[in-house]
């Protein structure tokens, strides 16, 4: 089977999806850098920019047929850390083009995922949107802890079919309650989930094994500070520059805050990051234009 993704990020479902013995032939994403993830791990997919311009015209043209649409339209104005716009937010009201995009392309199973809290702010007019368009659907609630990991992570899984494949189902009816979908004790998985590559975020989840590339690239919205050689004595006093690697304690020259060989090692990176911020050695300023951004430089004692 083939599949569309929309609002694919960095391509956690359509690494799932793949797993399920799927294809991707497409995706949509609007974040240049997650686009650049996904065309490292997905070098010959197509892929669309905005979905507010993705047309069943271009998906037909590009990706040919599609047997399932997945993907989980923006939460912010769903979840229940946001203003509770539902639906009708600026974000979340994105889901009006997916569902714009099923109705076009008619694929065999529609796949939507979001947060919990869409079931009171927003899952009735998505279940009479997939009514009017001629689907049923069936949905639930999983954890993240049901698969190992130390926390719940709630979040909403919705599959959606044309009411011809299975006309025992009406629109929206709930499956019955399920036996557990793990065959082990979900304990046993806690051990693999830790030996992950840690995220350099610091979160527990760390980053899925199948999409690592083993490198920072970019620590969020941080702009690393540049590693400039400027041909200046020594500083010996508390506010002077580093004398060894703030990671591996190794000697380095000034104006370096890490070594070369840590330099390339992501975790080593944020650790000695950390440790120059705690000991007064960078100053953060805001990143020029770049809305909401800041840059880390080294104090005028450390060039």
């Amino acid at each position: 089977m083939t599949f569309l993704s929309l609002f694919a990020g960095i391509g956690g479902l359509d690494l799932g999806l793949e797993r399920a013995g799927m294809t991707c032939v497409g995706q949509c994403e609007i974040d240049p850098f997650c686009r650049r993830v996904l065309a490292k791990h997905w070098p010959n997919v197509w892929r669309h920019h905005d979905v507010r311009t993705l047309t069943g015209e271009l998906v037909r043209a590009n990706c040919g047929p599609v047997d399932v649409i997945g993907g989980g339209f923006p939460c912010q104005d769903v979840s229940y850390a946001g203003f509770g716009a539902g639906l009708q937010g600026g974000r979340s009201g994105l889901w009006s083009e997916m569902y714009r995009l099923v109705c076009d392309l008619r694929p065999k199973y529609v796949v939507v995922e979001n947060v919990a809290a869409l079931l009171n702010r927003g899952m009735g007019k998505v279940l009479a949107d997939l009514a009017a368009g001629g689907f049923d659907a069936e949905w639930r609630v999983f954890t993240a802890e049901q698969f190992g990991a130390p926390h719940r992570r709630q979040r909403l899984f919705l599959v959606a079919y044309p009411n011809q494949v299975n006309g025992e189902a009406g629109m929206g009816s709930k499956p019955k309650r399920q036996k557990a979908i793990l065959t082990e004790d979900p304990r046993e998985r806690l051990d693999v989930w830790l030996q992950a590559p840690p995220a350099s975020s610091g979160v527990d989840d760390g980053l899925p094994a199948g999409l690592y590339i083993g490198r920072v690239g970019g620590l969020g919205n941080a702009v690393v500070p540049p590693s400039r050689r400027v041909h200046r004595p020594r500083h010996h006093g508390s506010g002077g520059p580093p004398m060894t690697c703030l990671y591996c304690s190794r000697p380095i020259a000034p104006p370096r805050l890490i070594g070369p060989t840590c330099a390339r090692n992501p975790d080593a990176l944020l650790t000695a990051l950390v440790r120059a911020w705690d000991r007064g050695l960078l100053v953060a300023r805001p990143a020029g234009d770049r809305h909401g951004m800041i840059e880390l430089t080294l104090t005028e004692e450390c060039k």
